[in-house]
This record gives structure tokens, sequence and C-alpha cells, in this order.
């Protein structure tokens, strides 16, 4: 457990014996001003009441010591009790300044000490004289006397409480060696709240995911929700979103800082800004602040509607076991004000102009709402992963039939399911994935991945983990199962996996069109394994035959024409897939190896020296070694035992075959090139056949090979 919210009251403890005969002395126990401090941490306060005697910071006791065994006395009753919210619980410890009750006269040295350790503490007949203690009560009993020592617990609980009492008393013994004066110590009773090892949702993402369900907290509410990786290597969110929107505690934290948008954006749906219609009919966001929906609907104002929050699904057809049902939210309110168009009007649907997708949301920061379009769109995509097998894919995902909100009232709860994305259909309807029990058929479920309605309407948020680029990985965050990250210069989306060599693989052939304008224009050393003087020869051509860089631009290969010098690239088949037992992925873009070192080897024919240092990878990866001994082609061929179909299955292997003014060998062969120089005119690399693996190949550079990149 870590330790937050702390409350702490310091008693003054002072024992007086003063000369009021010349034999017998009158001694008290008096309490200074106590201090009390509360620490609030979220919703959690946490606070001790000290009672009984000490309610208003005094306690006496009065001892007459007669003879040199001494006098015993104690306190009434004194209480410390613990107040707080906190649900993870929390402890009450006491302690003391010092051991010994020290004389405020500076020429008495005399201490009243504390009880020395004892197994079985003291009772008055036994308490030793010239000496203080406490006695704790247990059962409505009291206990024998002991010293504070290093510090005594006296709560520990594990859940808030309304009010936790512990009671006790002071005792002293003292005899009639002991000098008159005051004496005195401090004695503290500190309670601290517990607070649970959490993992917030804002801190996971693509690359962190659980591979099992997994319950984080969302750091606005402090609500638990489950998440998983599921079989499309993304990581999901397993419950409906469940955030009310219009309590004012959810609003002070909801921020760009945990939410997927903008502090401006969150300003219109809190209505701290609102958009008037009348001056701005065509706007994107919201009218007026969120609201708690009753009635009626609203395109243009964020609704929400709890009936539903809290209640547990009914178990699935077939069985499967799902969750809450969350919070029902029109779309403006889904995507926090940023798509609430003003009208219902047909035409003024028809003549907007929107964007294709949401780019902000209620999701917690790091996620997002899924694309839902067709044939790409992420619940599609995750459906096909689970076989469009309606039972695995609903149980998977945990999705309840959780019904939808409109006009006042709920529908078809135990029916059927709506789930927003973030995809639009047409301007004043969305994508959305849509579940149905149907009941003629024996409770058999129903799937539709890409499902279009209004956007008005109350439905259901799911969120996606956004995905971590290529160029964020390190060593220490590369995952053990295979996951998605995205390229960040393109957008394009990629398996990586550390294998059982331990390095962390690219398992996919690299896809990059280094012909497009948009990827040439973020093209640099910070997103790729290549300096900028060497991209600019890729770009811009320059180089001579007496250097090492490419003398013409990057060219679309669609010629016959082959080369050494001048990148050439073919994208003809970047998307296609092989049907063969081993067609694993895409098959990529064909790279000349000029086209392949981002411009940097494109020595002539019967040129090149040493290995290639630069190339198109990601920045962070690289091409890997090849053609030797340990090389990483070898060594993660050894560490599948040098089995193909082991092999081939871990790396995905994907048979793209080769590029040579056009197509070859597509679903029997392919080579992927290395870094390693081979001869002049060849590169070492690894070549992969329906029926074997060559560790030491080579590969003519002027010829279009496909490329894997390797983590450094």
């Amino acid at each position: 457990m870590r330790y937050r919210c702390g409350a702490k009251i310091a008693k003054d403890l002072s024992l007086f014996l003063g000369a009021a005969l010349s034999f017998g002395f009158v001694g008290h126990v008096s309490a200074t001003d106590m201090g009390l401090s509360i620490n609030v941490f979220n919703t959690n306060s946490l606070s001790i009441v000290l009672g009984g005697e000490g309610s208003n910071g005094s306690v006496a006791v009065d001892i007459t010591p007669h003879d040199a065994v001494g006098t015993f006395n104690e306190s009434g009753d004194v209480t410390a009790t613990v107040i707080t919210t906190n649900r993870n619980g929390y402890t009450l410890n006491m302690t003391r300044s010092s051991a010994g009750m020290s004389s405020d006269d500076t020429n008495n040295t005399a201490t009243i000490d504390e009880l020395s350790s004892s197994e079985d503490g003291y009772t008055s007949a036994t308490f030793p004289a010239n000496k203080w203690g406490y006695s704790l009560k247990t059962d409505e009993t009291f206990g024998n006397y002991f010293g504070i020592g290093d510090g005594v617990e006296l709560q520990n609980s594990n859940e808030s409480t309304n009010g936790s009492t512990s009671t006790l008393k002071l005792g002293a013994k003292v005899n009639l060696e002991m000098p008159a004066g005051s004496y005195s110590t401090t004695i503290n009773f500190v309670a601290v709240g517990k607070v649970e090892s959490r993992t917030y949702i804002q801190d996971v993402t693509s690359l962190n995911c659980p591979t099992n369900p997994t319950i984080v907290y969302d750091s606005r509410d402090e609500a638990a929700y489950t998440i998983q990786k599921l079989a499309d290597g993304k990581c999901w969110l397993l419950d409906n979103l469940a955030l009310d929107l219009t309590d004012p505690d959810v609003q002070a934290n909801l921020t760009s800082a945990t939410t997927n948008a903008s502090n401006t954006t969150l300003g219109y749906l809190k209505g701290i800004t609102t958009r008037n219609p009348s001056t701005d009919p065509d706007g994107n966001y919201a009218t007026a602040g969120v609201a708690n929906w009753t009635s009626g609907y609203s395109a243009s104002e964020p609704l929400i509607n709890m009936t539903s929050k809290n209640n547990i699904a009914e178990d699935g057809a077939n069985g499967y076991t799902t969750g809450r049902y969350g919070i029902y939210y029109n779309y403006c309110a889904a995507s926090a004000g940023s798509y609430c168009y003003y009208n219902d009007d047909a035409d003024y649907w028809a003549a907007l102009s929107t964007p294709d997708n949401i780019m902000e949301d209620i999701c917690p920061k790091g996620w997002r709402i899924p694309t839902g379009d067709y044939y790409s769109g992420e619940y599609q995509v995750l459906y096909s992963a689970y076989g469009e097998d309606e039972y695995n894919y609903v149980s998977s995902f945990r999705l309840p039939l959780s019904g939808y909100f409109e006009d006042g009232s709920v529908y078809s709860l135990n029916g059927i399911g709506f789930f927003w994305s973030s995809t639009k259909y047409v301007n004043s309807a969305i994508h959305n994935l849509y579940i149905e029990k149907d009941i003629y058929t024996d409770n058999n479920l129903i799937v539709e991945p890409s499902w279009t309605n209004y956007v008005g309407r109350g439905y259901s948020v799911r969120c996606v983990a956004k995905t971590a680029s290529l160029q964020s990985v390190t060593a220490s965050t590369c995952p053990t199962t295979p996951t998605t990250v995205v390229d960040s210069r393109d957008g394009e989306e990629y398996t990586i996996q550390k294998l059982a060599d331990g390095s962390c693989w690219l398992l996919d052939n690299l896809r990059l069109d280094l012909t497009d304008q948009d990827v040439q224009a973020v093209l640099s050393s910070d997103n790729t394994n290549a300096s900028d003087t060497t991209i600019s020869y890729l770009l811009n051509g320059g180089g001579t035959s007496s250097d090492r860089y490419a003398i013409s631009s990057i060219t679309n290969w669609t010629n016959n024409s082959t080369s050494f010098s001048t990148p050439l690239i073919n994208v003809a088949y970047k998307n296609s897939t092989g049907t063969g037992g081993y067609e694993i992925g895409k098959y990529g873009v064909y790279y000349n190896y000029c086209a392949a070192s981002a411009g940097g080897y494109c020595y002539g024919s019967n040129s090149g020296v040493n290995d290639a240092t630069e190339d198109v990878c990601p920045k962070g990866w690289c091409m890997p070694t090849g053609g030797v001994s340990n090389s990483d082609y070898e060594s993660l061929y050894s560490a599948y035992l040098s089995n193909y179909n082991n092999f081939i299955d871990a790396f995905h292997v994907s048979l793209a075959g080769y590029y040579n003014a056009s197509a070859y060998g597509q679903g029997s062969t392919i080579f992927l090139w290395s870094s390693k120089k081979s001869t002049s005119g060849t590169m070492a690399g690894i070549e992969v056949t329906t029926s074997g693996v060559t560790i030491s190949a080579s590969g003519s550079r002027d010829i279009g090979r496909s490329m894997r990149c390797i983590l450094k």
C-alpha cells in the first residue's frame, strides 16, 4: 500500500509536582493547546476528534506520594475518534515526542521516564516509581500499562468509517525522590488514509496493455473499469462508459490532461462557453452545457441519461457475462461537445460540411471512441479477429444488451445494444456497433459492426487505447505478445513483438510509400533512421557516381528499368495478401536498396563498401543484420531451433516475392533486405520459400525486395 491523506493531533501532556506540603505534594496532568490538521485528497476526508477527558485539551491526574514506594494515579478516559470517507481505510497511531517527561525548570534535571519494555505490561500494583505510561481499553476493559516506545498502532481498517474510537488512560507513579516541578512530553495521534496501488486508465497505452482482463480506474471519478488486449492486438475498454458529465466534481477533473478533448472543446461541454445558433448556425460546438436527459432529444446540446448507469446487465445469450449498462450519451455529449450541429432539418444537414471522423470525445486521455466504417472500422476488424463468431465476439468484448435512450425513455433493454463510433455515415447519422438478441431463433445473437443511427439518440460508449507509435517503442516497452502500433509518418498500422531471441521485431513488411507527398513532407531524422542530409538525397537526388548518395530522386517503379543509384519503389501490391498457408500479412512495398537505405547506399553495380548504416525504418529501428553467424536473422532463426514452421509463424512471414520490372514469386518466396554487404553489387539477407529458409542469401541491389525492421 501507498499512503496519502494524513491527519495529526498533538497533545501536550504535563505532570505537575507541586510542593504544597513539606513531605507531601500534589501533582496533576494538564494539556496545552492541541493542533488539528485535515488533509483532503480528491473526495476522501480524514480527521481525528479527541474526546472524553481530553475533549477540551486538558487531562488532570492528582498524585500525593507518601513514601519511597510511590503513589500511582491515572487520568479519566481519553478518546481518539477517526472519521473518514476513504473507502480504502486508514491507520491510527500514537507516538510521543520524548520518552522522558522533563521539567520546565532548567535547574531541575530529573525526568519521569516512560515505562520500559515489558511483554505483559504493568498493573497499578506493579507500576515502578517515577514512570509514566498508557492503558488501552479493549472489549470494554482497560488493560495493563505500557510505554509508547517507537509508536503504538491503535486502529488499522480497510474501509471508511463514520467514527471509530480508541479509548485509553494515561497513568504515572511518583515517589518522594522526585523533585517538585512541572514535567511534560507530547503525545501525537496520527491517522493516515490508505491508498490502493491503483493503475489509472489514463496511464495505459497499447504497449503496456494487459493480456488478461484487468481492473483500472478513471482518474476523473475513480470509477473502476476492466480493460484487455483483445484478438485484434488492440487495448479495449470492456465496460460501457459511466462518466457522469453533470457531476461538478467530474467537471472539475474534466480537462485535456484527463480526457480526449481540448480544454476549449470541454469548455463548451461544461457550458463555460456556448455557441449561439442564431449567429453561428453551422458551427460544430455545443449550444448549451451538458444536462441530465429526462425528455426530448437534441443534436446540438450534450445530453446524458443515467437511468441504467449502475444496473448490472443480465447475462447475455448463451451465458456470457457482461457488466453495467452504463450511461446513455447523445452524440453531442459523446463527442465532448465537438459534434453538435444545430438543426434537425434535412436541407440543413445536407448543406453542412462535416468531418468524416470526430477527433475529440469523452474517453480518457490516451483513449478514443473506436472507428466504425464498413470494411476497416475497428469494430469490424475486431469482429473479424474472432472469425465473425457472434458469441465469441460479444462475450470477449463483454457487450451488454444495454438498449438506448430516446425522448424520455429507455428502449429495448436486454434486447439490443448500440455503441457509438467516431465515423460519420452522413452529417446527421453516425456509424455504430449494433448487437441484438434474436428472440425468434432461440436467442441467437446478431452483430452488425457498422450500423448507422441518428446523432440525437442516447447510446453507449466504448473506448479503445490510441495506438502507440513505432517511434515511441523502447526495449523496456516492447510487448511480449503481438501488439498493434502505428508509424507516425503515414499512420500505417503494424504488429510488433519481442520474439524468442529477445529482440523486438516488426512482424509486417514495411509499407512506407516514399513517393507520397504527405510522407515526403514529414520525412526527417526525427522519425526515420537516417540523417536529414541523406533523406534530402532520397527526395531530391544530387549524388554522383563517386559518392554513396542517390543520383536521382525517389521514383514509383512501374517501368522495366532497374537501378543501383536511383531509389525505386513499387507500391502496387502494398496492401495485397496471399492466400497460401503461410500468407500472413500484407506484401508491403518493394524497395531497391538505394530506396531501402534512404538514399544513402546507392553505389554503382561494381561499387559498395562496408555495410549500410541508414535506412527508411522508423527512428529507433533499423534493418537487421544478415548473412553472417550471429546476425539478427540467424539469431532469430536459431531461437526457434531452426524449425521452419515455428519460425514463419512467429515471424509472420508473408511470401511477397520480389519486383524486377514486374512482380515475381508471390506466394512462393520472399527475400528480406539486411544492412550487411555481400559483394559489390549485392547485399545479404534472408530468403524464405514454401520449402525452407536460407539464412545467408544475397540479392542484387537493383531489384525490389521487402523490408523488415528490428528495434535498436
